[in-house]
């Protein structure tokens, strides 16, 4: 005798294994097609058993609902009132067993442990003693065999006395959280749609109105395409589950998570690298449209107009005395070290991390010369005082001289032993400073392009290197904090430190304004070496600092992403020009490999024009996406082979919501709140657009099986 049959299609054969081994456990008689009798005849050995079962239970699943077989068996155990329907997966039960209670096991993975589980084989158990014991205490009349000549007449008295037999009644189920039919799954999957919808929206919603977001009249608009898109997005992602057979009334599924994060990683270095929201935010706010470390700072020969430059891999000028904006030389493809004026305030110069110096025109902001020779970042670069030179250090441990007229090398100078972190020139373009991290401090002779004697030396790494504008003393600060002023003999005129390390010098005739890591911008006296004023202002380590010709104001520029100009003779604030400030700060600094992202100092890319570079951008995101979505299968395959089979399905949506959470860190770390937002809000269409491909997909490969 045969207490359970299971009805189910064979492309769910493990599942229903471990279902048919743990009602055995329970002490339960099951049977299941993997018990099929060698040599006999299939579909009567299927015929007894289900006609000798006491339950019937149905496994619902994409495969099975399509089979006619197991839609027969099922119609068997409805007819006789003892079917037992449980849903593996999120179908349309066939028509005829909607209004039948089912259990729902969708979560259900194939674990022994998991809680539907072992409820339904509960409810199982119990209908299934319920079953014996009435079949146990029903009365059986003694029916003669029926003799070979009798076949008719014994046929026709064993229906009579199954007529006769008191009808099985169904016995009482164990009341489910619910029944899962067609119209249910429809109504649950609109509202979860709905429900995600209007979180998104209403958070972006108030995001945008509560910040100087992008077209600020257009916010209702883009409110109600990002409601349309995620609704969409998550119908569409659910769509395409159900006709694979894995689809989840969660709120986010993990294939959604999966679809979004392959999205949002597709398109993120279209927004950093490419610098999609640049135009986006161009009116938004007049100090700047990124946020990004101030590595430098100089000031222009007739002190109206500042040049900063910065982590962005851009310089920007600025009115000294109103702080407004007045442009941007774009060109440097990673971090910009430093900036001077030419004499005659017509050129600028910039020295970059991606080892190129840069000549621009000040007024109309275009390139004239790429200096290139350095085999290494390139961090200061000065004219000469006649303006037909440019004196650069570098991390190849080079000082080097340059023609301005044609972008020439003139000469290679060699003396340090590390890189060379600042050079300048004296007044009359007779010497140039240099400042290395081999603790050195050398003069050069710039008729004989030759070294002529060490200035000063010391246990740590000089950053910076300035002349007196007499031309007579030389200054440089350290990493230890010291600061200290010589004669062009080498000779000692002050010594003193400041807290940390110190970044930045500049003369104002007998002062001298030092900037340090703890923001404070600090000017003593050369004569005593006594601290005059100490200027706050600024929320992070000074990187740089200036002096306009007259020696009337200082300017320092900072890690806080501004730049402060100070009076020389007081130390009051008297601007504050800078990029804006970036939409999270961290405890520490984040990057990514080359393949994601080249650089965190993106330049705007013209992507209509340039047509080959937003191709090689998207490749870079798919790329990205792609080789996670790999990365992510081929973990989740090796995983379902070993005891972790439970959590193989989490991996890829990990994986991805890894992915998404590191860019946004990165965007939000090094770009405005805008842009993080506008990241995510294009996020959702190529979501929306991959979701109805792979809906429409699936759909598709399922009506042709």
């Amino acid at each position: 005798m045969t207490d359970v049959f299971i009805s189910y299609s064979r492309g769910d054969k493990e599942r229903v294994r471990v279902l048919a081994e743990e009602l055995e456990r329970s002490g339960l008689r099951v049977w299941w097609d993997s018990h099929l009798t060698t040599g006999h005849a299939y579909r009567q050995e299927i015929t007894e058993k289900l006609d000798e079962a006491g339950l019937v239970i149905v496994v619902w699943s994409r495969l099975s609902a399509a089979s006619r077989f197991v839609c027969d068996e099922a119609d068997e155990g409805a007819q006789r009132g003892n079917l037992f329907p449980a849903l593996i997966e999120l179908v349309d039960i066939p028509l005829g067993f909607r209004q039948i209670q089912t259990a729902d096991l969708t979560h259900w993975r194939g674990g022994r442990n998991d809680a539907a589980l072992k409820s339904f084989i509960g409810a199982i158990h119990e209908a299934a003693g319920g079953s014996s014991r009435r079949r146990a205490s029903a009365p059986v009349e003694n029916v003669p065999a029926a003799s070979p000549e009798q076949p008719r007449q014994a046929m026709q008295r064993t229906k009579a006395m199954k007529r006769r037999e008191p009808k099985m009644q169904q016995p009482k189920k164990r009341k489910q959280k619910h029944t899962v039919t067609g119209k249910g799954i429809r109504t649950k999957l609109i509202f979860n749609a709905l429900l995600l919808a209007a979180l998104v929206a209403g958070g972006f919603g108030a995001i945008a109105y509560t910040s100087d977001f992008v077209f600020p009249e257009w916010r209702p608009v883009l409110v109600a395409i990002i409601f349309a898109l995620t609704f969409l997005a998550r119908f569409a992602s659910f769509g395409a589950d159900k006709a694979t057979g894995a689809a989840s009334m969660r709120l986010m599924s993990g294939s959604f998570i999966t679809l979004f994060g392959l999205a949002a990683i597709s398109i993120a270095p279209l927004v950093m690298e490419g610098r999609l929201y640049a135009g986006a935010l161009k009116d938004v706010q007049i100090a700047g449209i990124e946020g990004a470390d101030i590595n430098g700072v100089t000031v222009g020969p007739r002190g109206e107009r500042l040049v900063t430059v910065s982590d962005d891999g851009e310089a920007r000028v600025w009115d000294a005395r109103s702080g407004v904006g007045l442009g941007t030389f774009s060109g440097h493809s990673n971090w910009v070290w430093s900036a001077d004026f030419s004499p005659d305030g017509s050129e600028v110069a910039t020295a970059s991390r991606d080892v190129s110096i840069r000549v621009w025109d000040a007024s109309t902001r275009k390139e004239r010369l790429v200096l290139e020779g350095h085999r290494s970042s390139v961090y200061d670069a000065k004219y000469s005082p006649d303006g037909a030179m440019i004196a650069s250090g570098s991390s190849d441990k080079t000082v080097r001289l340059w023609s301005v007229e044609d972008g020439s090398s003139l000469a290679a100078m060699t003396r340090h032993t590390d890189d060379v972190r600042s050079v300048a020139f004296s007044p009359d373009g007779t010497w140039i400073a240099s400042a290395g991290a081999d603790g050195k401090v050398f003069l050069w002779n710039v008729g004989r392009r030759a070294f002529q004697r060490t200035i000063g030396s010391g246990n740590a790494q000089w950053n910076e290197v300035a002349f007196s504008q007499d031309g007579q003393r030389i200054g440089a600060v350290s990493d230890s904090g010291a600061v200290r002023v010589w004669d062009l003999r080498g000779n000692s005129v002050m010594r003193a430190s400041v807290p940390g390390k110190a970044f930045g010098i500049a003369f104002a005739g007998e002062r001298v304004a030092v900037g340090s890591i703890d923001g404070v911008l600090r000017i003593f006296d050369i004569a005593s070496g006594a601290t005059l004023l100490e200027s706050s202002g600024h929320g992070d380590a000074i990187r740089d600092v200036d002096a306009d010709a007259e020696g009337t104001f200082f300017v320092s520029g900072s890690r806080d992403n501004t730049a402060r100009v100070w009076e020389a003779s007081t130390g009051v604030e008297r601007q504050v020009v800078g990029h804006i400030s970036s939409a999270l700060e961290l405890p520490f600094a984040l990057d990514l490999p080359p393949v994601a992202v080249a650089s965190r100092a993106p330049h705007s890319v013209a992507f209509l024009d340039d047509k080959e570079r937003t191709a090689m951008l998207l490749g870079k995101g798919l790329a990205a996406g792609f080789g996670l979505l790999l990365i992510g299968l081929v973990l989740k395959t090796i995983l379902a082979l070993t005891p972790l089979k439970d959590a193989a399905r989490l991996v890829t949506p990990a994986l991805f919501a890894a992915g998404v959470g590191y860019y946004a860190l990165l965007m939000l770390s090094a770009l405005p709140a805008e842009a993080a937002m506008l990241w995510g809000t294009l996020a959702f269409v190529p979501a929306t657009v991959l979701g109805l491909i792979r809906w429409m997909g699936a759909a598709t490969l399922m009506k042709a099986r």
